[in-house]
């Protein structure tokens, strides 16, 4: 087993972005998102670190979910150097939480629902399937004419029911899933004003 650094420690000291982060991890597990845009400066450092890097049709340099340096929700490399998205990146509850719109013990329901949804999903999947192949089932079956299987039918109604309440209170605007019943491929980005304490 790894060793987990401070981020892991319950500590009054930790910021609310912090225990929320700790509590959650959905970011960090492809939950939430499949990817994460690395900044050009933080290319080389993440080549060095493991992280394996690929380049979108965009021609942006990103590292997929989940995240090998995750373990339950902590981030087994809190104290070293990590991609600047990692540090800087409010997910829209955080954001809600920091300004008021909802209470700390609001932020922790949202997340226990949420696992909640995920887990649901989960329990539909046979041995060796993964919760990206479960999205990607979904991606091909939302839009499908035709009637679908009792099994599949159940994974579509899950995985909507999760993608539509990630949506509503962790995904930002503009990196919404189903907007307009659209499926899009957001990526987890860190804009110039995010300095979330993580």
């Amino acid at each position: 087993m790894r060793h987990v650094p401070a981020m892991a420690n319950h500590d009054e000291d930790l910021s609310l972005a912090s225990r929320l982060c700790l509590a959650c991890g959905l970011c960090c597990d492809g939950t939430v998102y499949e990817q994460a845009a690395v900044r050009p400066e933080d290319i080389a450092p993440a080549n060095a670190c493991g992280f394996r890097l690929f380049k979108t049709e965009q021609d942006r340099q990103v590292f997929l979910f989940p995240c090998h340096y995750l373990e339950d929700s902590a981030c087994t490399r809190y104290d070293q150097w990590r991609p600047s998205v990692c540090g800087s990146f409010f997910c829209l509850m955080q954001k809600r939480v920091a300004e008021g719109e909802c209470s700390e013990a609001e932020g922790f329901s949202l997340i226990e629902r949420a696992k909640s949804l995920r887990s649901a999903v989960l329990a539909l999947l046979k041995p060796g399937q993964h919760f990206l192949w479960a999205r990607s089932r979904f991606d091909a079956l939302a839009g499908a004419k035709a009637d679908l299987a009792p099994a599949d039918a159940q994974l579509v109604v899950r995985m909507f029911v999760l993608e539509r309440f990630l949506d509503q209170h962790f995904r930002k605007p503009g990196k919404k899933r189903l907007p307009g019943g659209a499926i899009a491929r957001p990526a987890v980005e860190a804009a110039p004003d995010d300095t979330k304490a993580a």
